[in-house]
Order: C-alpha cells, then structure tokens, then sequence
C-alpha cells in the first residue's frame, strides 16, 4: 500500500489535495480518505481520444476516493 500521491501528474495531486481539504472541511469526523482504483495501482489513462466504429470517443480514468468515517450516527451523518 502506498502512503503518498508523489508518483501520481501534478494535476492530479492538485485535485486530490482539493478533495481531501473539502472532505475535511465537511466531513470533520473523517478518519481516513483512501484513493483506490487505476490512480492507486497505477494503471490511470489521462486522456485517450480514437475513433470507433465511426463515432469520435474520448476517455480519460476517474478518482476513486473512499472516506472512511467514525460517526456512528448515521442520522448526523446525512443531515451534514
């Protein structure tokens, strides 16, 4: 398991900085944010354009990001 997002384009260390300060922001009782997926394994696709069947697609890998919380009312949790 990985413990930073250095390996991981500028860009997108920028964006998961930003969801990680907003996570925090609004989810206080937040114990933990763990980014899963292609960007965790490595295996991302920044952007990937090509042409299929006659029809122009593009694709680029999304953020998977899991918060693991400690609030064991769930009430509280949906009304935040």
């Amino acid at each position: 398991m990985k413990w930073s997002i250095k390996h991981l384009p500028k860009r997108t260390q920028e964006e998961i900085n930003t969801l990680r300060e907003l996570i925090k922001h609004h989810v206080s009782w937040c114990d933990m944010i763990i980014l899963y997926g292609s960007y965790a394994r490595g295996g991302y696709v920044l952007w990937d354009e090509r042409v299929e069947f006659g029809v122009h697609t593009s694709y680029q890998s999304d953020l998977d990001i899991m918060v693991v919380i400690s609030e064991p009312n769930v009430k509280q949790v949906e009304d935040s």
